[in-house]
């Protein structure tokens, strides 16, 4: 379950922060940190997500 929010989240940040230039068909606007948090067995507890950075004149 926690795998598929992950995906969904960077969908949904993926086509916030992207647009079309005439160089590229998918070009990122912003920059960001993900960090993933795993339990001792190795299993997907938790994720984080920062934004650091966002090119709003060009979104």
């Amino acid at each position: 379950k926690i795998g598929q929010q992950l995906l969904n989240a960077f969908k949904i940040l993926q086509l916030i922060g992207s647009c079309h230039t005439e160089n590229n068909t998918i070009s990122t606007k912003f920059g960001l940190y993900q960090e993933i948090q795993f339990n001792r067995k190795g299993r997907l507890v938790g994720f984080k997500t920062i934004h650091f950075y966002l090119e709003s004149s060009r979104v």
